[in-house]
């Protein structure tokens, strides 16, 4: 192996001291060495620029004092990178860039002048958040160029903020953590290890009776997708999966839908409903957003969507049910952005999954935001909670009946099922041997006795095969033990036969069992006052009744049917009055030879 004496790198020396007549133990590193050292940062407005490339400083979030933009329907941009490194061999090269319109495939990777590829950089959906996008390139020892540059006309472009240049043995690897929720799962889960540059998959698979509520990626919500793919890993990541029961009909959040081209979300007009809403249409002919409904019947439905159109009628849209197109829509106009508005087509739908769907056909200025869809089978109203029901706080160990409530509105006729789920536990339990209908009423209720903490939630279905669900963190919990009166210490004559009582009062359960303990001063042992065990029901005060033999510490540990424990003070007790002369005896004064008696007395 070829040894090396030292390098510079990018103004980093790696030598050892100097004494008065030179070097002194020269620093020696092989090639590996200094390869695994090299860390390198450049900043793209300090690189050579050309053909339109210009430094900027308009979106923040940037490193340095600012990023080069210049590359939106361009061919000639051009940022060219001076790169120094050691040895020559294989790094990870890494551009931290932004894609606010959308990923970008159109700039080209040149290294010492010859072209490597084009590169993928995954969208970031706005001028304001940056990612990093890594390829291992091939440098030679000493001066290297690394130059990115727009290859074709596109609105799909880049802004670029730096690169940075890193040496190591082999690739490096990141991890990616999946996480699914109750009611699902995710392939594959756990900790999953992805070489650098490298794709990864995710398949997401709902149990029966459920859907795909929402995926995660790094926090942001991608909606309800059944899949997602990693493209060019270079940071670790996490993809969380949340499961809903199956809608049937109903409304969806276009939030939540699955987004494509330069379709995003975002909540920055008031107005809508849910969590935001999606935009993207503007001068765009790639924006899609695709639901994914589920039906309980094939059939004629009215598909409603909730809209915004703000620079005016629009008509460039298309709807596309199940990948046929089926026309253009024509969006009334809002007047603003702030304002929404419902557009109605009739659609047929199969029974079960159907994918509906929203794209920008024609650039235009004219576009639309969507805020949700609502389905609703013929001669049908829309089926939705009104109210929801409420958690209950209880007693431990009542037997008192608490009910749950649930206002439904849209076809009085309905079916309802009552479930219920321990806190902590993934099975769910059905609180009705078969499910109940009722015929007119709008008030489904579930009565049960409270045994232990857990969460209810009541699905209802109407004879149009529609359902919905109510929430799932609704409840009753058990009320707080806590000790309301602390026992007081007694004083006590010794010798007295005269029992003393010590009292507790106890709330927050229906019932208790209650135990005293004593013990001596000075003493590490407890005496167990196991006569005085009492059980009682409805009851607040516990008592022990005793004689003071001795003087001694006691306490009271009270227990009740959720096995809650608490246990009163331990310096409560009784002790003994003290011993004092309260009179003493006098002197008497007797004549000589007197036989009368004389008393003393204290």
């Amino acid at each position: 192996m070829k040894r090396i004496l030292s390098a510079l790198i990018t103004g980093v020396v790696l030598f050892a001291g100097c004494g008065p007549n030179g070097p002194e133990d020269l620093a020696v590193y092989d090639e590996d060495e200094l390869r695994a050292a090299v860390a390198l940062h450049y900043e793209a407005e300090n690189a050579s620029l050309s053909g339109g490339a210009a430094r900027n400083t308009n979106h923040s979030g940037y490193s340095g004092t600012g990023f080069v933009d210049g590359y939106y329907y361009s061919s000639t941009a051009m940022v060219t990178f001076t790169v120094t490194v050691p040895v020559a061999g294989s790094y990870n090269l890494t551009l931290h860039y932004s894609a606010g319109n959308g990923t970008s495939t159109n700039t080209g990777l040149y290294v010492n002048g010859t072209k490597i590829k084009n590169i993928t950089c995954n969208t970031t959906y706005n001028w304001e958040l940056w990612a990093d996008v890594m390829e291992m390139v091939t440098l030679r020892a000493g001066d290297n160029t690394i130059a990115w540059k727009a290859e074709s006309r596109s609105g799909r472009c880049i802004n670029l903020d730096y690169i940075a240049v890193t040496g190591g043995e082999g690739t490096p690897t990141y991890t990616i953590t999946a996480e699914a929720g109750a009611n699902g799962s995710i392939t594959p889960d756990g900790e999953v290890t992805v070489n650098a540059g490298a794709a990864q998959n995710f398949s997401v698979c709902p149990d029966e009776a459920y859907q795909v509520g929402n995926v995660t990626v790094d926090g942001v919500s991608r909606g309800a997708v059944t899949s997602y793919s990693f493209s060019n890993v270079t940071a670790d990541h996490t993809i969380a999966v949340t499961f809903i029961p199956l809608q049937s009909g109903g409304s969806y959040e276009a939030e939540n839908a699955t987004l494509s081209g330069s379709a995003a979300r975002n909540t920055n007009h008031a107005g809508y409903s849910g969590t935001g809403f999606v935009d993207g249409f503007y001068y765009s002919t790639n924006a899609l957003a695709t639901f994914t409904v589920n039906v309980a019947s094939a059939g004629s439905y009215t598909l409603t969507l909730r809209y915004s159109a703000g620079n005016g009628t629009s008509t460039n849209t298309g709807l596309y049910v199940n990948g046929t197109k089926i026309k253009n829509i024509t969006c009334n106009s809002t007047g603003n952005w702030e304002t929404w508005a419902d557009q109605t087509e009739p659609v047929t739908l199969d029974a079960g999954a159907n994918t509906i769907a929203y794209k920008a056909e024609a650039r235009s200025g004219r576009c639309i935001n969507l805020d949700k869809i609502t389905l609703t089978a013929e001669g049908c109203a829309p089926l939705s909670i009104r109210q929801q029901p409420a958690s209950v706080e209880v007693l431990c160990g009542s037997t008192d009946w608490v009910t749950f409530t649930v206002a439904v509105e849209g076809n009085p006729d309905c079916s309802y099922h009552w479930y219920a789920q321990v806190p902590g536990s993934t099975d769910s339990m059905d609180c009705a041997e078969i499910p109940r209908y009722f015929a007119g009423a709008t008030t489904p209720q579930l009565t049960t006795v409270p045994d232990q903490p857990k969460n209810v939630w009541c699905i209802i279905t109407d004879d149009c095969g529609r359902r919905v669900s109510t929430d799932h963190n609704v409840g009753f919990t058990f009320t707080e033990l806590v000790i309301t009166r602390q026992p007081e210490s007694v004083t006590a004559s010794c010798g007295s036969m005269d029992p003393v009582t010590f009292s507790v009062d106890v709330s927050g359960s229906a019932r208790y069992l209650y135990h005293w303990y004593a013990q001596w001063p000075g003493s590490i042992d407890s005496i167990d006052c196991g006569p005085e065990t009492r059980y009682y029901s409805g009851g607040t005060t516990a008592q022990l009744t005793t004689i003071p033999d001795n003087a001694k510490k006691v306490w009271c540990i009270i227990t009740d049917d959720c096995g809650r424990r608490v246990s009163t003070d331990h310096g409560i007790g009784f002790s003994f009055n003290d011993m004092v002369i309260t009179r003493e005896p006098q002197s008497v004064t007797a004549p000589c030879g007197s036989m009368d008696p004389v008393t003393f007395s204290v």
